[in-house]
Order: C-alpha cells, then sequence, then structure tokens
C-alpha cells in the first residue's frame, strides 16, 4: 500500500521542518524568574533551569533589580525576562518605581544575557579565557625553572 503525498501534506511537510530547524536558531533565550516566588533566582546568581526560550516577538532579554527604600530590610527583588524592545542609549538605567522603590533595568540581546547584571555575556568568556591564559602562563614558567 503506497501512500500518496498531495501538495497540503508537502506544504505541512515543509513548514514543520522550517520550525524544527530554522525557527530555534533564530529564538532568544532568556533567564524568566522572580525571587519573590523562585528562591534560585538570586541578584547575581540564577539556576540554569530558568533559561527558556522566548517568543520570536521578544528578541532581548530583561532584568529588574528592586531596591526597597523604606524597610529596615536590605533585600532585593530581582525579575528575569523576555523583552519585546530595549533602551538603544543605554544597556542599563536607574528609575523610580511606585513610591516605595528604586529599579535598575538591564536590558540585552544574546542568549542567557540576563544573568547578572555587571557583565555582559561576552565578558564572562573573556573573564574565562585570561585566567585560563594566566594559569597555562604561570605553569609554563614553573615548569621551564
Amino acid at each position: 500500500m503506497s501512500m500518496k503525498i498531495n501538495n497540503a501534506n508537502k506544504i505541512e511537510y515543509v513548514s514543520y521542518y522550517i520550525d524544527f530547524i530554522i525557527s530555534p536558531k533564530r529564538c532568544n533565550k532568556c533567564y524568566q524568574c522572580n525571587s519573590k516566588k523562585d528562591k534560585d533566582c538570586g541578584l547575581n546568581k540564577v539556576d540554569p533551569k530558568y533559561l527558556k526560550i522566548c517568543p520570536m516577538t521578544h528578541p532581548y532579554c530583561r532584568k529588574y533589580v528592586y531596591k526597597y527604600y523604606f524597610t529596615d530590610s536590605r533585600e532585593y527583588s530581582t525579575i528575569r525576562e523576555c523583552a519585546k524592545w530595549r533602551n538603544a542609549e543605554r544597556e542599563c538605567y536607574r528609575g523610580r518605581y511606585s513610591a516605595d522603590s528604586y529599579q535598575l533595568t538591564c536590558e540585552c540581546k544574546g542568549s542567557g544575557c540576563n544573568r547578572s547584571a555587571n557583565l555582559k555575556p561576552h565578558l564572562h568568556y573573556l573573564y574565562t579565557l585570561s585566567q585560563l591564559l594566566v594559569l597555562l602562563y604561570a605553569n609554563y614558567i614553573i615548569l621551564d625553572a
């Protein structure tokens, strides 16, 4: 028994192929969590399980850090999410959020770039590479001596 492939089946097959092969490469991944609900979504540390694919309409990542200034605690609240747009002039900017907190907003483009407020993702790689080079150079000097 042979299966007949018509044009509708071909179009459906091609659309599945495009979704499976091409779309994941164009999708952005951002950390998506809220420190008020997710205990391992801290200020500068976030669990890798929160790195999730964003909708195609959200090509950027965002991280909000809220500092409450009318409380005695030194608590921060952190929200990480996908973003539809970003501030083209500044990567990070500070503002006042409601009457009880300051808000630091950092926006970026790149997979997982909203992990930390301080380092851009490519700087993590440069830092790691520089540490590796220092270690290799130190071992080379010690072994030659």
